[in-house]
């Protein structure tokens, strides 16, 4: 019994003597490969970082995009016979939705909408803006048109703006600016086709 556990005792001996002599020969190379691992180990947590940081920006970045024109009617009735009507105004409107995570504040620059080849001449804004809620709508009303004609449709029309939003919490501001036609092919249920007629313009301000 002693014999065996003096012979387990000298082949450990051995093989660590043996561990220590392939590890002297090898050190070059393991140092190399330790080397080359924390390197890579490195560039993998800076890579993640990198990965990490644009995810955060792409999330918290505002977006802002036109959904479609908006339109409002109001009648003026006869005060002698309500059933006729004496006049109708038209509101035109652009509704905007906020697809991205933050909340947005937006203020229009320039807006030209035309409905029926007319448009506002002179428009005179309640408001040059709003806030909008990720994923919730907002509406910007252009201007009033006196349209007194029948509105049965299809009734078409262009709409050019260009407007600058910014997270409300952030200090990062972009400009955008499009121009569409559009084409109403019922009021009620509403319905309506758009489409660009130029390129969407977008930047950083």
């Amino acid at each position: 019994m002693a014999r065996a556990t003096y012979a387990a005792f000298e082949l450990n001996v051995k093989w660590g003597y043996c561990m220590i002599e392939l590890v002297e020969k090898n050190l070059g190379s393991i140092t190399l490969l330790l080397t080359f691992g924390t390197f890579w180990m490195a560039l993998s947590t800076r890579a993640a970082a990198v990965a990490s940081r644009e995810i955060f920006e792409l999330e918290s970045r505002p977006y802002v995009v036109f959904n479609k024109p908006m339109f409002r009617f109001y009648a003026q009735v006869s005060k002698t016979d309500p059933e006729v009507m004496e006049s109708q105004t038209l509101k035109l409107g652009l509704e905007f939705k906020n697809s991205g995570r933050v909340p947005v504040r937006y203020l229009m620059r320039n807006v030209r909408m035309t409905f029926d080849s007319r448009t506002v001449d002179d428009p005179s804004f309640t408001t040059n803006g709003g806030l909008i809620y990720p994923g919730d709508f907002g509406v910007f009303w252009f201007g009033s048109l006196p349209y007194n004609e029948n509105l049965e449709p299809p009734k078409m029309g262009v709409i050019e703006y260009e407007l600058e939003y910014e997270a409300i919490d952030q200090k990062r501001k972009f400009s955008k600016s499009e121009k569409m036609g559009y084409s109403v092919n019922s009021f009620e249920p509403y319905s309506v086709d758009w489409h660009y007629l130029e390129d969407s313009s977008e930047k950083a301000l």
